[in-house]
This record gives structure tokens, sequence and C-alpha cells, in this order.
């Protein structure tokens, strides 16, 4: 009778000890990955030969008009899972922003495939034309008018930006922030949208007279560009100040038309 009681004890041990670990395993697949704790769909945009995929959080708040917002990541965020473009630096004070803002709003972040080097490499089938293409569909889909499309991107997806700024003319964009970035001059007189550009005087990866020198072609071809230099920053922690509520002010409200930062 001993034996038996010592293995129906270790019996229910074994049980419970087994589904505690069935617990503890049902809890790690319920968590939410990156995309569903920022309250963002996953999604595949296709037309034609045109494929890329994004993520997009839709913020409604009554009747006023919608704007959509674009945004870019760097090289960190290029892959094939759909969640790692959500690490880029503008994303999370953007959404706190549109939230506490209570602005009606499409924000997408579409990822560069790890088969891309950049947003511009493929020509016709680039990821940067699959930008065009979901930003128009989204603007049709939503009604959203063209002084309320908006971009912002940093590093890769800033030094890439002004080929995607250059690709509409009328630009597919009103306004954009274009961190850590450098550009091809000679794209300057397509660009129509107004544009603020940020650089770390300490960026050791883009040298910031790359962007001072975007931003003089665009001025110099007739379009508005605003140059910001800033002296504590580097390559990575001029995000704090492009992407701080301050800038997206400039986005979304009309009256916020001066710069906050401006060193040259």
């Amino acid at each position: 009778m001993r034996r038996m009681n010592r293995r129906t004890r270790m019996a229910v041990r074994i049980i419970s000890f087994c589904l505690c670990a069935l617990s503890v395993t049902a809890r790690a697949d319920e968590e939410p990955n990156a995309a569903e704790e920022l309250g963002m769909t996953q999604n595949v945009f296709t037309l034609g030969n045109l494929s890329i995929d994004y993520c997009e959080r839709v913020f409604r708040f009554g009747s006023s008009p919608m704007s959509i917002v674009l945004l870019w990541h760097g090289g960190s965020g290029r892959g094939d899972d759909n969640l790692a473009q959500l690490t880029t630096p503008s994303l999370r004070p953007l959404l706190s922003y549109l939230a506490i803002n209570r602005i009606n709003s499409v924000v997408l972040v579409p990822q560069c495939p790890s088969s891309a080097k950049s947003w511009i490499s493929g020509g016709e089938r680039s990821p940067m034309m699959a930008t065009r293409a979901l930003v128009r569909n989204k603007a049709q889909s939503y009604r959203v008018a063209s002084t309320n499309v908006f971009f912002a991107g940093i590093s890769m997806g800033g030094t890439a930006a002004y080929s995607l700024l250059a690709a509409d003319t009328p630009n597919l964009f009103h306004k954009a922030i274009v961190c850590s970035g450098a550009g091809d001059t000679s794209l300057a007189p397509a660009i129509t949208a107004i544009v603020r550009l940020f650089n770390g005087e300490k960026d050791s990866i883009v040298d910031p007279a790359g962007g001072q020198a975007m931003a003089d072609a665009i001025n110099a071809a007739g379009g508005k560009a605003f140059f910001n230099l800033l002296p504590d920053h580097d390559h990575v922690s001029a995000a704090d100040v492009a992407f701080s509520f301050l800038q997206w002010d400039w986005f979304f409200k009309p009256n916020a038309n001066r710069l906050v930062v401006l060193v040259r």
C-alpha cells in the first residue's frame, strides 16, 4: 500500500508539472507580437507585379478629414517578417501623438524586403514603386486630400526619400521629415513637398553635409526645405528631435509652420 501511495503521489506530481508546462506554453503562444502590441494589422499589398508587406493602424475620432502618414525605416528594419520595421524610431512617438490629439489618420509602415538593398532597388518593381501604389490606394480608399499625405523616413529611408518625393509631379506628399539621410541633389527640381531635414553633427554614418546640400538644392530649385544640424546628436539620436511632438505639430496643425529647432 505504501509503495502504491508513493507511485500515486509521483504520478500526481508529474501530471501537475506537465499541466503547468502546458499552461506556460499556452500563455506564451497568446502573447501579442509587436504589431498587435501597437494596435497595428499586418498586411500584404499587391498590384500587378508590385507587392509589399506593411503594417497599418487607423485612427478614427469623429467625422474630420483623414490623413495618411507613411513611415520608412532604416537598414535594420529590412526583412521578411513584417515586424522588424516597427522598431523605426518614428513610429511610437507618432502613434502616441495621434492618439493624444485624436487625429483621424492612417499610419502605414511598409517593410523593405531582405532581397532589396534599399527602397529604390529593383527599378519598376522596387519597394519604392510598391509603396507609391500603396499610398495612392489608401488615399483613394479613405478619400484623403493631397494636403493631408505626409512622409517620415530615417537613414536608409531618409536617403531614399528624395527619390520617392521626386517620383510624382505634383508630389504625392505634402510635407516630409527626413532624418539622418542625404540625397541625390539632381532630384531637387522635381520635389514640391515641403521638407524638414535633421542631421546629427556627430553622425559617423551619413555625412551631415549631404543633408545640407540637399536642402540647398531644393531651395535653389524653387522648393522649400529647412535644414537642421543638431550639434549634440549622432545618426541615431537625431531621431529624438526629428520625430518629437513638435515636429508632428508641423504636419497636422496649420499654424505650426515655424521651425522649433533650426541650427545651420
